[in-house]
């Protein structure tokens, strides 16, 4: 059972500053502010130890440098990357049967440069990395370089610069996943997104799309009920809810998401109740001097293993009730007889038809 106020934190280790700050910003994009991220670089250095349980580490030739300073269950992250379709533009703009260098600052980076803009199905055969190390490029060639500043002598030529390489949204996926966050990758983001780069894996973004869209058909059907609704996992952590939910409990858009039950509703020992597992509990509570009527039920089915909360202000509650007698009074369903039915001729009876 995770820790109900553990922090979902992330570490970003890349090898300049302003790379970790892109990645970041991305991430947030997603995940808003469900998770705290922490930002390392080679370029600034004064790390020496991880505590974060997730590492995003930008370069794979510095995995087992980054794994030495660990916990024994950190997870570390290699992200796939890709360009912008504007940076792809670019590329797909140069003639296929030019000689064309990609650099950046080491050999091994070079070459997985090359290999994402071959991933994208960019036809031009003679892709060649280049480094510092090599001292120059040869004169008037084209060079395409993600946003690094040449370390090289390259005597009149064109440098074309792709900017950033950024994160493929497979890997923002599966950030979300292990930080137990995938909830918040909404159908309008990724749509956005996927607007705006050139997915390497149109499978995994196809996927993608098919479940934020299943999802959304799930808002909807939550959208439809009148009672505020609410899903909560075995250890008391919230997994969805419903537009009604959050007006009943004045909370933010996604700000419960992620988050121990129990901050938001205080009236109720949420402790008690996950370990004893209560098939069905029902209480009228009080949350922001309203009152609550709360019902919880246990379920566990294949998609959904936890608790469902039903939650309705009680006067709502109450004016419901009425309007279904009302029905019924109109619908000729009343009682065919009345006290004056009763047979009996005792005190006990008389006295008692009297007060009625």
């Amino acid at each position: 059972m995770r820790d109900k106020n553990e922090k979902r934190e992330l570490a970003i280790v890349t090898l300049k500053k302003d790379a970790g700050e892109i990645y970041a910003n991305q991430i947030n994009y997603f995940l808003g502010d469900s998770i705290k991220i922490n930002l390392y670089s080679f370029e600034e250095g004064g790390f020496t130890f991880f505590e974060e349980k997730l590492i995003l580490l930008s370069v794979n030739l510095k995995y087992e440098e980054i794994l030495k300073m660990c916990n024994l269950d950190a997870q570390i992250i290699i992200p796939n990357l890709t360009f912008e379709k504007s940076s792809f533009e670019k590329i797909c703009k140069i003639n296929k049967n030019e000689t064309v260098f990609v650099y950046n600052l080491s050999k091994s980076m070079a070459l997985e440069t090359i290999a994402i803009i071959c991933r994208l199905g960019v036809d031009i055969p003679n892709l060649i990395p280049c480094y510092p190390e090599m001292k120059k490029i040869p004169e008037n060639s084209i060079v395409l370089t993600p946003g690094e500043k040449l370390n090289i002598e390259a005597k009149n030529c064109k440098i074309i610069d792709l900017e950033y390489r950024i994160i493929d949204l497979s890997s923002i996926a599966d950030i979300a996943m292990k930080l137990n966050l995938e909830s918040l990758i909404q159908e309008d983001l990724v749509k956005k997104f996927m607007d705006k780069i050139v997915p390497i894996s149109y499978i995994t973004e196809k996927l993608l799309v098919t479940q934020t869209k299943l999802e959304n058909q799930f808002d909807f059907l939550l959208s439809a009920i009148d009672d505020g609704i609410i899903g909560v996992s075995n250890d008391g952590i919230v997994q969805f809810y419903s537009h009604v939910a959050r007006e009943i409990l004045s909370i933010n858009g996604n700000e419960m998401i992620g988050k121990y039950i129990g901050e938001y509703v205080k009236s109720l020992d949420f402790d008690q109740i996950i370990k004893k597992e209560v098939p069905y509990f029902q209480k009228l509570i009080k949350v922001n001097n309203i009152d609550i009527n709360m019902e919880i039920k246990y379920t566990h089915i294949s998609v959904f293993n936890g608790f469902i909360i039903k939650v309705s202000k009680f006067h709502q509650a109450e004016k419901k009730q009425a309007k279904l007698r009302a029905q019924l009074m109109s619908s000729g369903n009343v009682s065919k007889y009345n006290f004056d039915d009763i047979i009996g001729c005792s005190d006990s009876i008389k006295n008692t038809k009297n007060c009625i």
